[in-house]
């Protein structure tokens, strides 16, 4: 384990850490392009009030507090120590600081699907699902805590936490139209999933294991992950998209029009295309190494 100095967590060696990170400098154009066509949904400002005014985030935040253990320093300690090295290569400590926001709470909860969650925009929380950290590496739970924390740099919360309380009480929220405002929802979801997805990148800093969790993720098969080959997983993606008569197209409309995360190979690949890119080269030649990340502190 990292040591533990002046309650901060030091990166291990050969990872970097990205002092005055921007969202705009990972986010994916299809999140913004998204979330444009979002806000001009003229019912959405009202779903957000509807849902501060009645409160339905502060059950969602007691939902998890009373069902699951809080990750800190004395509570699954290793499981924390990632959360605080995505927390330091992201440099949110200083900017939530700045907007006068809490440090996100992290949780875990037991579930079988593996999975994470990040709601509330008075508390932020993260909630990692049990089988997340059972089933795969110390490594990969670094990528899926920076890819929730990617969500809070890049200024997601307001919304997911919206398209999370639609889909859990969608029959209760009796605002006309509502229910159709799940569709440019889900759509911008999908797509804020990929933002999210550079983040974690820029926090585990290794393509080939940044792309294999989305594999493993689709496998499943956890006894043989060794057995796997990204290559053919990544090909995938033209077995997709090479299908194009009209029912195909129906097919895929349909596929996506409920989903909350893009599917794994276009995940796999569009990390594959942007790690590597120049963007992403340009911001690790930006980036600091391990053993400086208390300077200037």
């Amino acid at each position: 384990m990292a040591a533990k100095r002046n309650a901060r967590y030091d990166l291990p060696k050969g990872l970097k850490r990205f002092p005055d990170l921007s969202a705009d400098d990972f986010v994916h154009p299809l999140d913004r392009d998204a979330l444009k066509l979002l806000q001009q949904v003229p019912i959405i400002d009202q779903v957000v009030q509807f849902i501060n005014k009645n409160t339905l985030e502060r059950f969602l935040y007691l939902l998890y507090v009373s069902s699951s253990v809080r990750v800190n320093e004395r509570m699954l300690p290793r499981i924390y120590e990632k959360f605080r090295w995505a927390m330091d290569i992201l440099d949110l400590d200083e900017e939530l600081a700045a907007r006068g926001l809490p440090e996100p709470e992290l949780y875990v909860t037991q579930n079988p699907l593996p999975n994470a969650i990040t709601a509330g925009t008075d508390q932020t929380f993260i909630v990692l699902h049990s089988s997340i950290v059972e089933g795969f590496d110390e490594r990969d739970w670094l990528y899926v805590i920076g890819h929730e924390l990617g969500h809070v740099k890049a200024g997601h919360v307001t919304y997911l936490t919206v398209a999370l309380i639609l889909v859990l009480f969608l029959k209760a929220i009796r605002i006309p139209g509502v229910d159709m405002l799940r569709i440019p929802l889900l759509e911008w979801v999908r797509k804020a999933e990929l933002t999210a997805d550079r983040a974690a990148a820029l926090c585990v800093q290794d393509a080939v294991a940044c792309q294999a969790l989305h594999m493993k993720l689709a496998g499943g098969v956890r006894s043989m992950f060794d057995e796997m080959d990204l290559d053919e997983f990544v090909r995938q993606v033209d077995l997709y998209s090479e299908r194009e008569e009209l029912m195909d197209v129906l097919s895929k409309v349909l596929l996506n029009v409920d989903r909350t995360h893009p599917f794994p190979i276009f995940r796999a690949k569009e990390l594959r295309v942007w790690m590597e890119g120049f963007a992403y080269e340009r911001l690790l030649k930006r980036g600091r190494p391990a053993g400086t990340a208390a300077a200037g502190r």
